[in-house]
């Protein structure tokens, strides 16, 4: 009886040491997956920070070109209006020299 209950104590161990490498090796298992998760999920994250600097650099161009284009506008716009009181000069002074001829 004493043989058997020491042979059911060392299968009992047995079973709980085979229990215990097969948790550690699940452990084992699960901690790469995470960590390869968490490679990929930092490697996503990298690829995403390279789409938003590029994103915010087509942004600072495009805006570099719209404050130019507004700086011409206004260039364009003063021009026009210089050449509009230069020919109302000249007409004035055509006018009077109209009215100085007579």
């Amino acid at each position: 009886r004493r043989r058997q209950e020491r042979r059911a104590a060392e299968r009992a161990a047995e079973r709980l040491a085979t229990e215990k490498q097969q948790v550690l090796h699940l452990a084992e298992m699960a901690r790469q997956r995470r960590e390869e998760e968490l490679r990929w999920e930092a490697e996503e994250l990298r690829k995403q920070e390279e789409i938003v600097r590029h994103s915010q650099s087509q942004l600072e161009a495009s805006l570099q070109i719209e404050a130019e284009r507004e700086r011409h506008r206004c260039a364009v716009a003063e021009i026009a209006q210089q050449r509009r009181e230069l020919q109302r000069r000249q007409q004035q002074d055509n006018a009077h020299r109209r009215t100085d001829a007579a």
